[in-house]
């Protein structure tokens, strides 16, 4: 399992259950179900990364996501759309959010935008660097377990 964590937040039982389904294997999950919880959830669970459902109940998740960005809060946001339409996808970035998915998402294109935003937020050191393109070359299994995220 790797170290990072994530917050889900979703007020939707089966989008949870399907980001939890792909992304709980590789990652520490957690999830809020109202807007209400989450800057309670993002003192607290400090993140690394959170997937921020574009229909949470409670609030403008847009506006969630740029309040986080004006309060120094660096974490990527990648929003979750129920369809990505294009006027959503220029909202999504406008509003400070790295990434979206469209729900259900395929577990493999899930895995590999999470995982690609958490080693762009990794610090660049030579170790780093040569973890990192190891496992984009198809290192051996025991060199990924080892990489943190």
């Amino acid at each position: 399992m790797h170290s990072a964590r994530l917050l889900i937040a979703t007020g939707h039982a089966d989008v949870l259950d399907s980001l939890q389904g792909a992304l709980g294997p590789s990652y520490l999950t957690a999830s809020v179900a109202h807007a209400e919880e989450l800057p309670a959830a993002l003192q607290v669970l400090r993140p690394d990364l959170v997937l921020l459902d574009w229909r949470l109940p409670g609030g403008d998740a847009a506006a969630l996501c740029a309040a986080m960005e004006s309060e120094g809060q660096s974490i990527p946001v990648i929003a979750v759309l129920a369809e990505a339409h294009p006027e959503d996808e220029a909202a999504v970035y406008a509003a400070g959010a790295v990434d979206y998915v469209a729900v259900p998402a395929l577990s493999p294109a899930l895995l590999a935008r999470v995982h690609m935003h958490l080693l762009l937020r990794r610090p660049s050191t030579p170790e780093n660097v040569w973890l990192d393109t190891m496992v984009l070359l198809g290192g051996s299994s025991a060199l990924q377990a080892a990489m943190p995220y």
